[in-house]
């Protein structure tokens, strides 16, 4: 049995490694993974985003990156505000509001990194998100808990009077 060599795996031909690649970016279904170019046009939309967001490839690519956010953020400028930032520091992450196709919302834990070509020059972006509602609200439920907690131990402070058979017991008394 021969050993493959660099030369003869499945990463020596160019179409293997683009089509590995395509296959991994399917795949990622957790993950919605969209590439843009420097303006925010869509270029690339993975099943991921297809399934969190509800929009096609079809309808997706060739759009402007706006379509995920709020009317809102886009009003106010946060997708220039991301990919400046992006530009600038070579990332920008952080937790926002999405739109689906059928204009419902849902939190999402957003990775929006610079893409460059192989001189270093940036080209457009990708952007990894994941819809964070299960965690937000388990979250929830923990500080809810945390808080009622709280509530009932300063609630019974000061009731509490230890007592005896033969009733309340008083403090003692060094004098």
């Amino acid at each position: 049995m021969s050993r493959s060599t660099p030369t003869t795996s499945a990463f020596g031909k160019a179409d293997d490694a683009v089509a590995l690649v395509e296959n991994i970016l399917e795949a990622s279904t957790e993950y919605s993974v969209v590439a843009t170019d420097l303006d925010g046009t869509i270029l690339l939309w993975n099943a991921g985003a297809r399934a969190r967001y509800g929009y096609t490839p079809a309808e997706a690519v060739g759009q402007r990156k706006q379509i995920p956010h709020t009317a809102q953020d886009v009003a106010a400028g946060q997708p220039q505000e991301m990919m400046a930032a992006a530009l600038r520091l070579g990332k920008w992450e952080g937790t926002v509001t999405r739109v689906r196709k059928d204009g419902t919302t849902f939190p999402a834990r957003v990775v929006l990194t610079r893409r460059s070509d192989h001189d270093g020059d940036a080209v457009g972006f990708l952007l990894i998100s994941k819809d964070v509602t299960a965690e937000q609200a388990i979250l929830k439920q923990l500080k809810d808990s945390h808080a009622a907690l709280k509530h009932s131990t300063l609630e019974s402070e000061g009731t509490f009077s230890p007592r005896s058979a033969d009733g309340p017991v008083e403090p003692s008394r060094v004098s």
